[in-house]
């Protein structure tokens, strides 16, 4: 997984369950996925478009 992402789109902002997210890194190839869980302020999960991969995000301030 190449975790230099060098652009990044959304379907929407703020994000909510259900938002969409595109990125790529180095290489054309765009990974796409979807937000599946969302608490404001703390962390998100997103899951891959083929459901093969989650990453949890944490949010901290």
């Amino acid at each position: 997984m190449d975790l230099h992402i060098q652009e990044e789109v959304s379907s929407q902002y703020p994000p909510k369950i259900g938002t969409e997210y595109k990125n790529r890194g180095n290489s054309e190839k765009w990974n796409s996925y979807k937000v599946v869980e969302f608490k404001k302020n703390k962390l998100f999960t997103l899951q891959s478009a083929d459901k093969t991969t989650m990453l949890g995000i944490v949010i901290e301030f």
